[in-house]
């Protein structure tokens, strides 16, 4: 039932007098209702990308791969038949975690190992496998490729923690076969990124 408006005008003018708030985005006086009000709201949340790959302080420090060469009979008493390296390794955690709507990518570019040709180590003489980090109950965050050199990327997805342990091995084959002798720098420089 519609009101002319002088009755309108009465009824708000007597809510007001009566100290009663009338405040609503729409509505009508009279009748039956209902009556709705309508509150727009806007939430921003952050984006967050959030990487760690070892020590939670820190780096590590330089990660050492020190193999150790043997021969089968004794240095002083050699055979001449090839020597025989130990596969040096070393590990460390990784975490991951986006809110990103995409989820993200994880990346990796290894610097200071010579190309084809050197008589360094090569990124593909050292290998990475990657293992669940106890006690298993997030999912597994891959290496990005199998070896350092860095040739796949790892997709996460959103709003889950990634972990693994990853172990660096250098190939022992490639110690007594191909790598020259002594100290050689290196280092894997890892980027997660968001996924447009």
């Amino acid at each position: 039932m519609k009101l002319r408006f002088g009755l309108v005008a009465a009824a708000v003018s007597s809510a007001i007098v009566a100290g009663v708030a009338v405040a609503a985005s729409n509505g009508y006086i009279g009748g039956a209702g209902p009556v709705s009000v309508s509150v727009p709201f806007t939430a921003t949340v952050p984006n967050v990308l959030l990487l760690r790959v070892g020590a939670a302080a820190g780096p590590d420090g330089p990660l050492l791969l020190n193999p150790t060469i043997s021969v089968t009979t004794s240095p002083t008493n050699w055979d001449g038949s090839l020597p025989s390296s130990t596969t040096a390794t070393a590990s460390v955690n990784a975490f991951a975690y986006t809110n990103n709507a995409n989820g993200a990518s994880l990346s990796c570019a290894t610097t200071g190992l010579p190309t084809l040709g050197g008589n360094g180590i090569f990124a593909t003489d050292v290998s990475v496998s990657t293992a669940a980090l106890a006690p298993a109950i997030t999912p597994t965050l891959s290496h990005p490729g199998a070896n350092l050199s860095c040739t796949a990327t790892t997709s996460i997805t959103r709003n889950e923690v990634f972990d693994a342990t990853w172990t660096y091995s250098l190939d022992p084959v490639a110690v007594v076969n191909g790598i020259s002798a002594g100290s050689h720098s290196f280092s894997v420089a890892y980027t997660l990124t968001p996924t447009p």
